[in-house]
């Protein structure tokens, strides 16, 4: 209101109407009626504010006025001309128009502010709301997260642990589903956190040399429990000779064609389900074809939409648009080719601009190869350290019965003690929790793996965590993160023996002593 009035004020000054009213007889004032609800009588009541004046409106008693209402705000304005009995001339009647126009003028930069005001308040108010909501869905998901993530990974040690062979069959099919049960709750769980982490900025894309044909033989040995019987599964390596080591991010690419699989996998209830890599120019092609009904093109686009399936299938609705979000921080695309009019099936292409690379040492092809699920047999010493009795019972009866039968474990329930016992004997493998505040540590897992390779502990060590801390666990020196509910048991082993065999490269690499010259 104040840079309203300045406005006016310089207005009137600039055009002259105080000078020309005054020779003239005239004199004109501007009010606005301010309109307050009483709280006590539940009646609006009136303030009447002059915003403008001529200096002797005041003395105008006697003469004739003439009030014209402004239609600007819900409050009431009014602009009043006085004149004296004279006959009015034509240059009165430029004056009056000009004041009207004046006032129209004034009217509406008052009426323009305002507006402006409001509409910023709005957004100021949306905005807040907007930010107070998106905070509060990150906290309970990160609440969630932490919260259901520890009983549901002790579901699925004990569940992983048990010897399906054996057992009859009506208990075989029963424990089946719960192990269906757990890995659905899994998938909903990390589905929720990598939106989470999308949105925040905080997923990073590391780019280190992977093998295309090993990607497509993980992605085969881990997908194929999941397709339906009678649904044929086949890997498709279009390869040439030096251009199947490339550099990326072996994980993300990993999760990339997890997600596209269930898809597929979703929709194939008979016929077969190929994945295969080939090179277009400079980009590797990754491809998902299945013999489903197919996706209408005028609905493929909303496949990689947040909560967005088709005809009411199983999921959350993110896993592809997690997928796509992905490949679009590698710089690549993804989309699907399907026309159900013509033909049934789906084909999803994938198509990454990822950078050739010289094939490792010796060394790391021993890693490619040993892509078993089998058992480890070696007997590794691994530390598990965990708050939750729970959780370090069930991991290590896990470990025993289902990953590495030959292990000697030994827990611990707080950073402090782990670090004691790091002291005087030399682990494998250690596993280690983030919150370990119910058995009164004061260490988190990071703390804990900060001080281990300060203290020089050469352990390949996990961290692990229901909430998504990927990044500090990389920082503090972890060699893998593990979310809750774990991995499943394919996974495990390949990375313990993988991880092995890396850090006992790093360790030879760091010992190596160059002979003189």
């Amino acid at each position: 209101f104040v840079t309203a009035l300045i406005a006016w004020t310089a207005l009137v000054e600039q055009s002259g109407i105080f000078e020309t009213f005054e020779n003239d007889g005239f004199e004109f004032q501007l009010t606005r009626t301010d309109r307050t609800l009483n709280t006590d009588t539940y009646e609006y009541e009136g303030k009447k504010v002059i915003l403008a004046e001529t200096p002797n409106f005041k003395n105008t008693a006697g003469w004739k006025t003439v009030s014209t209402e402004l239609d600007t705000t819900n409050n009431e304005w009014v602009m009043t001309v006085a004149y004296d009995q004279a006959p009015i001339n034509r240059t009165v009647g430029i004056v009056i128009g000009s004041c009207v126009f004046v006032a129209f003028l004034i009217a509406s930069l008052i009426y323009m502010m305002l507006s402006q005001k409001h509409m910023h308040a709005d957004m100021v108010a949306k905005g807040s709301a907007q930010e107070a909501r998106v905070a509060t869905e990150r906290n309970m998901t990160a609440y969630f997260a932490h919260e259901l993530r520890n009983p549901l990974s002790a579901l699925d040690s004990a569940l992983s642990s048990i010897s399906m062979n054996e057992l009859p069959v009506a208990t075989r099919e029963l424990l089946e589903s719960m192990q269906l049960c757990s890995s659905f709750m899994s998938s909903i769980m990390n589905n929720l956190l990598d939106a989470r982490k999308i949105e925040e900025g905080k997923m990073r894309i590391r780019a280190r040399p992977l093998s295309l044909s090993k990607l497509l033989d993980d992605s085969h040995t881990m997908m194929k429990s999941a397709v339906r019987q009678g649904v044929e599964f086949k890997v498709i390596k279009d390869l040439p000779p030096g251009r199947r080591w490339v550099l990326g991010d072996e994980h993300r690419i990993q999760q990339v064609m997890t997600n596209v699989i269930t898809n597929a996998i979703k929709y194939t209830l008979q016929g077969a389900i190929t994945i295969a890599v080939r090179w277009e120019d400079q980009f590797v092609v990754l491809s998902c074809e299945d013999t489903g009904p197919g996706i209408p093109k005028s609905e493929q686009e909303r496949m990689f939409e947040r909560f967005v399936q088709r005809g009411g299938a199983p999921g959350t609705g993110l896993g592809l648009n997690i997928a796509q979000q992905i490949v679009k921080m590698m710089g690549g695309t993804i989309r699907f080719e399907s026309d159900p009019t013509i033909a049934p099936g789906t084909t999803c292409l994938i198509s990454l601009p990822l950078l050739l690379c010289e094939e490792p040492d010796e060394p790391e092809k021993t890693v490619i190869r040993q892509t078993s699920a089998a058992m480890i047999d070696e007997p590794l010493d691994i530390l598990i350290i965990d708050d939750i009795k729970m959780n370090r019972t069930m991991l290590s009866r896990r470990i025993m019965k289902a990953i590495a039968p030959n292990a000697r474990i030994v827990t611990a329930d707080t950073g402090e003690k782990a670090l004691e016992i790091c002291e005087t004997k030399r682990f494998d493998v250690i596993i280690c929790d983030q919150y370990m505040e119910e058995a009164g540590g004061v260490m988190v897992g990071t703390d804990c793996i900060i001080a281990m390779r300060r203290n020089k502990v050469d352990a390949f060590i996990v961290g692990c965590s229901g909430n998504d801390l990927d990044a500090e666990f990389y920082e503090a020196g972890a060699d893998a993160v593990w979310g809750k509910p774990l991995p499943s048991n394919v996974e495990i082993i390949k990375q313990i023996r993988d991880g092995q065999l890396n850090r006992s490269i790093e360790l030879s690499a760091r010992n190596l002593v160059v002979p003189d010259q």
